[in-house]
């Protein structure tokens, strides 16, 4: 039975609110990337329309500021979460996997899509509900 608390579709990059400070990738003014969430896999599309699919299953959980903090390895442009009245996530576990690689965090109306590294945050992007054509995929 389909989570309806899920919100599946299409989402757009919008800001980055976070990049660990390690990484050498930069999302820059015009930036543009695709997310959409269905019941059993996250789909990442580049604006070239080159695609990649990843299994998941979503765990929903509340996000507690503590546990939030602790997960960035390097404290620093870390997103102040304490005026957000509500505040869940959803962890996107990959079957293969043992470490979550995706989280989707529900921010009030905010929607947050993080990527982990090794289970500590690498970055997060504030996207939004996209109701466009996604690119067409390259063969």
């Amino acid at each position: 039975m389909q989570d309806t608390s899920v919100p599946y579709g299409n989402y757009i990059f919008e800001t980055a609110l976070y990049m660990n400070p390690l990484s050498s990738f930069l999302a820059a003014d015009g930036y543009i990337e695709y997310y959409t969430f269905t019941e059993d896999a996250l789909v990442i599309t580049e604006e070239t329309g080159s695609q990649r699919s990843i299994p998941v299953k979503y765990e929903r959980s509340p996000v507690d500021e503590q546990n939030f903090m602790a997960s960035f390895d390097i404290d620093v442009g870390t997103p102040d979460i304490s005026n957000y009245k509500e505040r869940y996530k959803y962890t996107l576990n990959e079957p293969t996997s043992t470490n979550p690689t995706y989280q989707l965090y529900m921010m009030d109306s905010e929607v947050w899509f993080a990527r982990l590294n090794k289970g500590s945050m690498w970055s997060i992007y504030k996207i939004s509900r996209f109701e466009g054509a996604l690119p067409k995929l390259i063969d």
